[in-house]
């Protein structure tokens, strides 16, 4: 069982009365660096699901303490999901999105894509149990090539873990393109999309740009760690041989709000999270 002060922290942080901002208080504090004898737990979230997570990890501390991990990327596919929905998972880590929409969505299916092999265990163990076999899982990274590749870790925080040409310490894994992915995924179509690569998300999005061609989404979200106007135009380009719309995502305490890209160019806003739309659906948003 978790320490006294773990429980007690969990308890505080459950009530919190924002639908933000429960992560950079823990990220901010020494709640961040709570360690846990257990190296797995089994945790309620506030989406209405239980999960198991590795509580020293970066991603399980945040789910165990607030029982969530950043839920607005939850609320904005939710937004434009509808209940049969086929959705792609890409970077699932131990499930918490993945989860969140097969709770959510009765009759969807999520293909959840991760390719670190501790990590995809309980990925894999979650989604099964929350999906109740309209949920699975890829064990790969997702790349322009196939083959084999490096993952590099970061200690106590595998969400941060990425390809990387380096080959000490790091694990190697298998890489596929978007083709194979759709292929193993068994979709017969793809309504939703969600990347998060820590910085490969131009290489995974010009695999998938024939998938993305063929399918049409209804949104792709997304995470950039730079500002993307001024430091990736080749995303804004694909996106816009696409016809895409390119909207950041901004998050604040009560509410979240949808910026062009026309009004993030001067970079007085920091945007990290980004939704693409079809022109034809902007203003459905």
């Amino acid at each position: 069982m978790p320490s006294l002060r773990a429980r007690a922290a969990r308890m505080v942080m459950f009530h919190y009365p924002f639908p933000r901002g429960q992560g950079r208080i823990v990220d901010r504090t020494r709640l961040g660096r709570l360690q846990f004898s257990e190296d797995r737990l089994f945790v309620r979230t506030l989406d209405g699901f239980s999960m198991d997570v590795a509580p020293n990890d970066h991603i399980g501390r945040h789910l165990y303490l607030t029982g969530q991990f950043d839920r607005t990327i939850v609320e904005v596919l939710l937004r434009f999901a509808r209940p049969d929905d086929r959705i792609l998972d890409i970077g699932g880590n131990v499930g918490y999105y993945a989860c969140a929409l097969l709770h959510a969505l009765p009759q969807c299916c999520v293909v959840s894509v991760e390719p670190q092999e501790s990590v995809h265990a309980i990925l894999a163990a979650n989604v099964q149990r929350v999906g109740f076999g309209r949920g699975s899982t890829i064990r790969a990274a997702v790349s322009g090539t196939a083959g084999t590749g490096s993952m590099l870790h970061r200690e106590g925080n595998t969400g941060a873990s990425r390809l990387s040409s380096a080959t000490t310490g790091a694990e190697r894994v298998e890489v596929i393109t978007g083709e194979m992915l759709m292929q193993r995924s068994g979709l017969d179509r793809l309504d939703l999309v969600k990347i998060d690569v820590e910085g490969h998300e131009e290489a995974v999005l010009m695999s998938i740009r024939p998938v993305l061609e063929q399918w049409r989404p209804r949104a792709i979200v997304f995470e950039h760690p730079d500002d993307l106007a001024r430091c990736n135009p080749g995303v804004v380009g694909l996106f816009d041989e696409l016809g895409y719309s390119l909207l950041g995502i901004h998050k604040r305490l009560l509410h979240l709000d949808f910026i062009p890209m026309a009004f993030l160019c001067d970079g007085k806003l920091r945007i990290h999270d980004y939704v693409a739309v079809p022109d034809e659906r902007v203003g459905c948003t």
